[in-house]
């Protein structure tokens, strides 16, 4: 009886459930594992990040990355301001792009790749940079994921394939260089054949109701972008880029999935060393041949075409956030060259199932020790060096700690720092005591202020009590400081 039931996980129904179990228990791990303490808090790019989906007025203001916002907003309004919330929604994007991108896989390169590829995309370290983090940039591999998906549906004459094609593209329009990904995809509906005969065998109620809905979506582009000047300067981060640097930002942004360079920056990457994904790059090269190989097929032309396109226009990201948009395509071209080493030893065993399952073997056994390797170096590696410690930092907890003390528990205590995003997450926070910001006026209270310099003497009374965080990287740098008034009593 018990071979019986081995037998049947291994080769019959439930062994792709058993596999199924596994990367998922493997994915909550990576991504949920000391999810707020594994790095020391939170960078400038998250607090600026969160700062901005406070309320909805300031998403509104600046609908930029709307799915990531709108689950920051949410998760803010659920759990309070803290790491936890802040860096969940891009969690929760991640799972959800997991989901989509096996689905794709498995449609295009079968169940076994596709199984092994997805467990490779959560536990790869280029994939938990960002992943794990509370800024957007895994959004965008969301809503190409679904684009895919909804090319493949199309020609599979899905009427689902219509809907995830319009969903991605107003997302993609309102994400950072989506909206060149988004023209590239409606260039292939518009100019390739088998597309445009495939989207026009849809009903014309659901042609026409893509269409305006894209249409509405356009039009709030526009007006976001007349109303508030930042909108396309997020959109399309120029920012005075020259060509070197430029050429420079593609380089780092690829070598970035292929490995680690030692001036890589330390919000995505290692720092200081320099060292090789061997397997994974000669896999996907593998992979990327094959694709080419076979480029007349339609949605591999497309992958080639999309990945070109994605490494040029992340020369305009830099310090290696443009490796954000090639995470899909560098895990495809992973899948395409596993798939094709599968394929092969198949034919050589076609009539041995035991024999087929060896293929298995070695490739599980390579995903195991990348695996391993990913945990070292994004668990181990990184949050010990000093270059990430350096960028991220606790000074929303101390100071919501601070805030939250009995001893400051009175009607207001006085906050001096000269980090706005800290100031609008610390006066959205719920404290004990009350953040003043103004300390000419701290009984109208709301007021921030900034300094050139934090300067204890500015402050109202002869004897104020007050606490300030000092910078452990700049000595005698203080980031922030809080009075409490004396008691009236």
């Amino acid at each position: 009886m018990k071979i019986r039931s081995l037998k049947e996980v291994l080769f019959y129904n439930y062994r792709y459930w058993f596999g199924y179990t596994i990367v998922f228990a493997f994915g909550l791990y990576f991504l949920l594992w000391r999810l707020t303490t594994l790095n020391g808090g939170l960078s400038a790019d998250e607090l600026s990040t969160a700062s901005a989906h406070i309320s909805t007025r300031g998403i509104l203001d600046l609908p930029v990355s709307l799915a990531h916002a709108d689950l920051q907003w949410l998760s803010m309004k659920l759990f309070d301001i803290n790491t936890l919330a802040i860096r969940l929604p891009s969690v929760v994007l991640t799972i959800a792009t997991a989901f989509i991108l096996y689905s794709l896989l498995k449609k295009w390169f079968g169940k076994p790749a596709a199984l092994i590829s997805t467990s490779i995309f959560l536990s790869s370290d280029w994939v938990l940079y960002f992943a794990r983090s509370g800024t957007n940039y895994i959004e965008f591999s969301f809503w190409l994921v679904l684009a895919l998906l909804g090319l493949t549906k199309l020609l599979e004459k899905q009427k689902v394939g219509l809907f995830f094609l319009t969903m991605s593209s107003i997302g993609l329009l309102f994400t950072p260089l989506g909206i060149f990904a988004a023209f590239s995809l409606a260039s292939v509906l518009i100019f390739n054949k088998t597309f445009r005969s495939r989207l026009l065998e849809n009903n014309n109620a659901v042609i026409i109701g893509s269409g305006v809905a894209i249409l509405a979506a356009f039009i709030a582009f526009i007006f976001s972008a007349f109303n508030n000047t930042q909108f396309m300067k997020t959109l399309i981060p120029l920012n005075g880029l020259s060509f070197t640097a430029f050429f420079k930002n593609i380089f780092l942004n690829t070598a970035s999935i292929a490995g680690a360079i030692p001036t890589a920056n330390a919000q995505f990457s290692t720092t200081g060393i320099l060292f090789i994904r061997f397997s994974v790059v000669i896999i996907a090269l593998f992979g990327i041949y094959m694709l080419f190989k076979t480029k007349l097929n339609r949605l591999n032309l497309l992958v080639i075409e999309l990945f070109v396109l994605l490494i040029i226009i992340g020369g305009l990201l830099g310090d290696g956030a443009g490796s954000s948009l090639l995470l899909i395509p560098a895990i495809i071209c992973v899948t395409a060259g596993m798939r094709h080493l599968l394929h092969r030893w198949n034919q050589v065993f076609p009539n041995n199932p035991y024999a087929r399952l060896t293929a298995y073997i070695p490739l599980v056994l390579l995903c195991v020790i990348t695996t391993l390797l990913h945990h070292a170096i994004y668990f181990t590696l990184w949050p010990s060096q000093s270059q990430t410690k350096a960028i991220f930092n606790n000074d929303l907890t101390s100071l919501q700690e601070e805030l939250n003390k009995n001893s400051s528990a009175s009607s207001a205590c006085i906050v001096l720092s000269q980090n706005q995003a800290l100031q609008s997450l610390i006066l959205a926070s719920k404290t004990k005591c009350i953040p003043k910001f103004d300390l000419h006026n701290a009984s109208e209270g709301g007021k921030i202020i900034t300094q050139e310099k934090l300067d204890a003497n500015i402050l109202p009374y002869a004897d104020p009590t007050v606490r300030a965080l000092v910078d452990a990287v700049e000595i005698n740098q203080v980031r922030w400081l809080v009075y409490t008034p004396p008691s009236n009593n």
